[in-house]
């Protein structure tokens, strides 16, 4: 949680477009990884997902696309 605060303050900071990009890429890449997940590992189903990574990745395609 504390992770997610301090990303969407810093794309906060740059702007609104890039919040919304980052959010989207984050959630995107996380739900195309449970996808690819449940397909290779069909007994995978109640596995915890970190979601920092994903954000930390959306962060980063965010502040490059934006700016």
């Amino acid at each position: 949680m504390k992770w997610a605060a301090v990303t969407g303050l810093f794309l906060g900071w740059i702007s609104w477009p890039a919040v919304a990009t980052g959010t989207l890429v984050a959630f995107a890449g996380a739900a195309l990884f449970v996808t690819v997940r449940q397909v290779a590992v069909p007994g995978c189903r109640r596995a915890v997902l970190a979601m920092a990574p994903f954000m930390a990745a959306g962060a980063l395609a965010a502040i490059l696309v934006v700016r």
